[in-house]
């Protein structure tokens, strides 16, 4: 094994020749609580939401004549039936162009405070492609409809036709972007894409062969006041057998974001999640096996 210094110096310049720094318009994230982050590794799935955990209001008010509805009962029967029974989404950020230049979206400062706990949550980075294809089966069933989808943001008004009780499905997977996919233009900067599924055999998906990297929030390995050590806890989660991220996941696959000079950046993790795990624990087998994959990649 090399030298702690040497380690940490060939880890950051394997990181940066792997270019994770550079924005990848193919990638997609997801901001989410620390909490939240050690069991969607465990099962390696996400959980689609429905509607009604939409920030933006307005995206659950329909209108009746925007929805070609004659009447209240059918409309209420569309919105409060089967819209939250059969259709679920999942949102993911993307990445920004701020002053000419292009940032990838673990630069997303609001994101990281709005949903990951103002940095002590975490941000799953993933391949839009790959989500996609390890889910086709799920997506792909005759009587359901999934697709992945940038949000236009403004105020919109949609003049719909007349729609039968019968005909939901249909009138959705024609009409999916208008009821679905805009916002108000106060969510803009979010730059949000996202994946709707419709008549799904369940609201999870997988996640497994997706993950690019995961980008921890420059608080998440601090003392909290909870006195929960996340870094201990994803330890454990990673290397326990019976858990699905074990033997993909390792800490080569994690970077942190950290700020220099007034600068936010986003590093390797490897060293300071090495910090985190307590020195009567650096001679198990598992600390080996989890740390000695991504020491062996700088070989």
């Amino acid at each position: 094994m090399k030298p702690y210094t040497e380690t940490a110096s060939t880890i950051f310049s394997d990181f940066y020749n792997n270019k994770r720094h550079l924005p990848n318009d193919s990638l997609l994230y997801h901001f989410t609580k620390a909490d939240s982050l050690i069991h969607i590794l465990e099962d390696m799935t996400l959980r689609l939401s429905t509607i009604e955990d939409l920030n933006d209001l307005r995206e659950g008010e329909m209108q009746c004549l925007q929805y070609g509805f004659d009447d209240l009962q059918s409309q209420s029967s569309f919105e409060q039936l089967f819209i939250p029974q059969n259709c679920s989404l999942i949102s993911f950020s993307t990445n920004f162009r701020r002053n000419n230049c292009v940032y990838p979206g673990t630069m997303h400062q609001r994101m990281w405070a709005q949903y990951a706990e103002d940095h002590y949550g975490a941000c799953l980075v993933l391949r839009a492609k790959e989500i996609m294809r390890v889910n086709q089966n799920l997506f792909q069933s005759p009587d359901s409809f999934a697709c992945l989808e940038r949000v236009e943001y403004g105020d919109f008004i949609y003049a719909g036709e007349k729609i039968e009780k019968d005909e939901y499905f249909s009138y959705i997977k024609k009409h999916y972007r208008d009821i679905f996919f805009h916002k108000n233009p106060d969510w803009k900067e979010e730059r949000e894409m996202r994946l709707l599924g419709v008549n799904l055999s369940n609201r999870f998906i997988s996640i497994d062969g997706a993950i690019d990297h995961i980008c921890l929030g420059n608080r998440f390995l601090q003392e909290r006041k909870d006195k929960k050590e996340y870094g201990m806890l994803l330890f454990r989660s990673l290397t326990n057998e019976n858990n699905k991220c074990f033997g993909i996941i390792n800490a080569h696959s994690f970077s942190i974001i950290r700020y220099h000079e007034g600068h936010c950046h986003e590093v390797p993790a490897s060293f300071f999640l090495m910090r985190a795990i307590p020195p009567h624990l650096r001679e198990s087998s598992a600390y080996k096996d989890f740390f000695q994959i991504s020491l062996e990649k700088t070989n």
